[in-house]
């Protein structure tokens, strides 16, 4: 069966996949943004993950270790074949391997001269059992003893300990009849490390600085679902149903920094912006309210802004607007501009009466304190009163 072309449906297709793309692309900057936004917490706790396994490691006894290697080989008479030697060696393994982590080898460590002077005691046989690991590697005849304590010293007396008494008990065991059966040698003498065998302090801190990093993206995460602020101005034209005009520093509208050449360019765009603005409409007032930011601020430096542009610029408080519209409802000098300080309530009744008189709205936000739900409501507000909202400023 032969399917037609439908070049339609091809174009649904790389529609929806470039639609998909897009959401990916989102998603990822997104992740990126709050990532760099809470970038300090994330820090901040990693190091407190690292610091509690520091506390951990200072807290934590060390255990060293010492290690004995023996080599087991079998005695065969002359007749019989060398094979029944080796035989008897690999039959003898596992049970030799029983026996160094039995109470029999242990009573006789535990009753060494060494170790019964000091401890002033004979050492407990269950303990020096539970210290004692036994293996050999890939089922040869080598037989490695390892010994873990918290004491270095008594680690290293032990392991002496047993590289002489094991011989002694096999011989005891195997050897008691008219010829040898097998020979305990020691491979290689007690020996112990120079620096504790646990906790490992590397893989402590790194454990503690991967524990800290999973916490830290989980608070992360927890933070950015409980935080309702917006942070992009983006974010704020999306709600605002307007364009946002000039994306400000913080510190520019404090007054900081001042002399250098990026100091005014958001503010230079702002002024610009609002003036081209309120020219397109025939306006000479502008009202700045804040949605979760202060307007003082943003009032002067637009009014700086304004006189840049050659235009001769009045700052008025809304009280003082309303009073003047009470007194002298229009002024005669067209050329002046009126920059109207709204105050951080828009819904106050001033700030209500006075949008709906003046020519332009200007909306003031700021990253990390403007809430969605906050500039949702001032947006509705200033909607019912048919208020001309222009854009907004955003500051970070």
């Amino acid at each position: 069966m032969t399917i037609p072309y439908a070049p339609g449906r091809r174009a649904d297709l790389d529609h929806e996949r470039q639609s998909d793309e897009s959401e990916v692309q989102r998603a990822i900057y997104a992740a990126a943004e709050v990532a760099i936004r809470y970038w300090s917490t994330v820090l901040m706790i990693i190091m407190l993950g690292v610091g509690a396994a520091a506390v951990a490691l200072s807290v934590t006894p060390p255990v060293y270790r010492a290690d004995v290697d023996f080599y087991v080989t079998g005695t065969v008479a002359p007749r019989e074949s060398p094979r029944t030697a080796s035989d008897i060696v690999i039959a003898r393994i596992p049970s030799y391997l029983e026996l160094l982590h039995s109470d029999m080898l242990s009573d006789a460590v535990s009753a060494d001269r060494a170790i019964a002077q000091k401890e002033g005691r004979r050492a407990a046989s269950r303990e020096i059992a539970a210290s004692i690991a036994a293996t050999s590697p890939d089922q040869t005849a080598v037989i490695r003893v390892v010994v873990r304590n918290r004491s270095p010293n008594d680690t290293l007396l032990i392991a002496q300990a047993i590289a002489i008494d094991f011989p002694r008990v096999v011989d005891r065991l195997d050897n008691a009849g008219d010829r040898a059966i097998v020979r305990i040698s020691v491979l290689s003498p007690a020996r112990l490390q120079p620096y504790p065998d646990s906790p490992d302090r590397l893989q402590w801190l790194l454990i503690g600085g991967v524990v800290g990093l999973a916490a830290g993206l989980m608070t992360l995460w927890i933070r950015h679902a409980l935080d309702s602020t917006l942070h992009t101005a983006v974010e704020v034209a999306d709600l605002l149903g307007a364009p946002v005009l000039a994306v400000v520093e913080r510190s520019n509208l404090l007054g900081w920094g001042r002399g250098h050449d990026d100091t005014n360019d958001g503010l230079q765009l702002l002024g610009t912006a609002v003036d081209r603005a309120l020219q397109s409409r025939s306006a000479r007032q502008v009202l700045v309210v804040g949605a979760g930011a202060g307007t003082a601020a943003v009032a002067r430096e637009l009014g700086t802004a304004l006189t840049r542009q050659r235009r001769s610029v009045r700052l008025m408080t809304c009280e003082e607007f309303v009073g003047q519209l009470d007194q002298q409802p229009c002024r005669a000098d067209t050329n002046e501009l009126v920059v109207v300080d709204g105050g951080d309530d828009p819904g106050s009744a001033s700030a209500v009466w006075t949008a709906a008189e003046c020519g332009a709205v200007l909306v003031a936000t700021a990253a990390g304190r403007t809430r969605a739900a906050q500039l949702r409501d001032s947006v509705s507000g200033l909607r019912l009163v048919h208020a001309k909202v222009i854009g907004g400023v955003f500051y970070r």
